[in-house]
């Protein structure tokens, strides 16, 4: 899919807003695979983490991001870049 919005939010707003360029879901492995100025953000436990990058993929269920490409990860105030 091209210029991707995801909403994965239960009635309790807690859950996971994604946005990219493109993106591909594989559901046998509740995957998502995403290109081009990738951005996820959860607040299923606790405060909050924004993930970004230019590529990325999400594993749903494990609650894995692998991020490459301008990466970056926040939570509250601190900040990862790498």
């Amino acid at each position: 899919f091209d210029s991707v919005e995801i909403d994965s939010r239960g009635a309790d707003a807690r859950g996971t807003l994604m946005s990219s360029t493109y993106a591909k879901y594989d559901r046998r492995a509740d995957r998502f695979e995403m290109r081009g100025n990738v951005a996820i953000a959860t607040t299923a436990n606790g405060p909050g983490v924004t993930a970004r990058g230019e590529r990325a993929a999400y594993e749903q269920r494990a609650a894995k991001i692998t991020l490459a490409g301008a990466a970056e990860v926040s939570e509250g105030g601190d900040l990862v870049r790498g």
